[in-house]
Order: structure tokens, then sequence, then C-alpha cells
């Protein structure tokens, strides 16, 4: 999370890498991480029954969950396609994936 730091020139150019790292971050915290370093060893996703044992992060990005699979909310879609414009870029330019879509 180096591009979240205050003085730094990791920082992300784009509002939809911004979005992507985040997405990546929360299901780090809510699926890997314990809620307490010494005390409480579930993950918040145990704790809502979403999960029985936390998780690994290989396992959490071993499968792509797709839209095709899970349906997304609309603004999660546009994000998940790339489709995110960032305010004081002109002309965005995108890249058009060939057999991904």
């Amino acid at each position: 999370g180096s591009n979240h730091k205050r003085e730094t020139i990791a920082f992300s150019k784009r509002h939809q890498c911004v979005i992507e790292r985040a997405a990546v971050h929360l299901a780090w915290c809510n699926f890997c991480k314990a809620f307490s370093e010494n005390n409480d060893p579930t993950t918040p996703a145990m704790r809502l029954g979403l999960a029985q044992t936390p998780m690994s992060p290989a396992a959490l990005l071993e499968r792509r969950r797709l839209p095709s699979r899970i349906e997304l909310p609309q603004p999660w879609a546009a994000h998940y396609t790339r489709e995110v414009d960032t305010p004081g870029i002109d002309t965005p330019v995108r890249h058009r994936l060939k057999r991904a879509f």
C-alpha cells in the first residue's frame, strides 16, 4: 500500500488503480487477516459467517470471481470492466482486451 502513504512517488495516477488496490486490501483484511493480533484469531468474514477458517492470500486469489459467476452492482461492474474515467485526464486511453471479454 505504498501508494496510500503521504509523501511518495508511488501514488496512483488514475482513480481506477486506487479502487483496484483498495479492493484487494479489503479482501485481505476481511478474509485473511485476524481481527486481533493478540487475542482473537478470527477474521471479520468468520464473524459474519462468510468463512469458517482464515484464508491464505493464495487461496483468496486462487480463482477469479467473474461477473458471469457472481452478480455485481452496476458501479462495481464499471470498475471491473475498467470503464471509470479520471477527472483531469482529457483523453483517457483504455487498453482494450482482445480475448478476455
